[in-house]
């Protein structure tokens, strides 16, 4: 990983670690289906569109280092998705 990577990186965590990053995360994560299937039945470019979206979020979570299993716990049992 080289400097602009790492510089990269710091400047995800900045952004979605301050109050409005975190609600713009939420955001992002309900409006593009972080919480149910990209899956369309009969529609193979919806779902693709579907995913892409769902693929930002994801790329997102992972940049400011996100365990996605641990998100996935908290959400199953109804804690707050902040505690990262």
């Amino acid at each position: 990983m080289n400097e602009e990577d790492i510089d990269l990186i710091q400047a995800y965590k900045t952004v979605f670690s301050s109050p409005e990053g975190k609600k713009v995360l939420s955001h992002l994560m309900r409006s593009h289906g972080f919480y149910s299937t990209s899956f369309v039945e009969g529609d193979m470019f919806a779902t693709a569109f579907n995913e892409g979206g769902r693929n930002v979020v994801m790329q997102i979570l992972k940049k400011i280092n996100i365990n996605l299993d641990e998100l996935e716990k908290q959400i199953l049992e109804g804690e707050s998705l902040y505690v990262w």
